[in-house]
C-alpha cells in the first residue's frame, strides 16, 4: 500500500471535482489500496479560503468526506514536524512537506506528496507526484 501527503489544492480540486487536478493525481486518489495522509495545515487553509469565498467546497463538506473516506489519516502537526521544517519553504508548505518527511520517516519510506506546488517540487526535499 503506497502513502500519500495531500496537499490543499490537490484535496480541494479532487473532492470539487475540478478540471486543474492532473489525471495523475486524481487515479492516485481514486485508488482503493492507498493511505492519504492530511496535514492539520491543509484543513486550516480550507477552512481560511472558503471564509475567504476563494473555494467554493466549504470547510464542512471537506472534514465530513474526510472522515467518511477511511483512506484518510489526519495527521497532527506535532513537535517532530517542527524539527522537520525547512526555512527553504514559506510556512504553510514548510508544514506540509514536514509532515511528509515525519511520516516517510517514522511509517513509509515510500511516502509522497501529491501536488503542482512550484517550491514543494523544486525544494527536492521529499518526492512529489503531479
Amino acid at each position: 500500500m503506497s502513502t500519500y501527503i495531500v496537499d490543499t489544492h490537490a484535496l480541494v480540486w479532487y473532492f470539487d471535482e475540478d478540471k486543474r487536478l492532473s489525471k495523475r493525481a486524481e487515479r492516485i486518489l481514486d485508488e482503493t489500496e492507498v493511505t492519504l495522509i492530511i496535514p492539520t495545515v491543509v484543513l486550516a487553509e480550507v477552512k481560511y479560503l472558503f471564509k475567504k469565498k476563494r473555494i467554493s467546497i466549504s470547510f464542512d463538506q471537506v472534514v465530513e468526506e474526510v472522515e467518511e473516506d477511511t483512506r484518510c489519516i489526519v495527521y497532527p502537526f506535532d513537535f517532530a514536524c517542527v524539527e522537520a521544517l525547512d526555512d527553504r519553504l514559506n510556512l504553510h508548505d514548510g508544514v506540509i512537506v514536514a509532515t511528509g518527511v515525519v511520516y516517510r520517516d517514522l511509517v513509509d519510506s515510500s511516502t509522497k506528496i501529491i501536488t503542482r506546488d512550484k517550491a514543494i517540487k523544486e525544494s527536492d526535499i521529499i518526492e512529489t507526484i503531479w
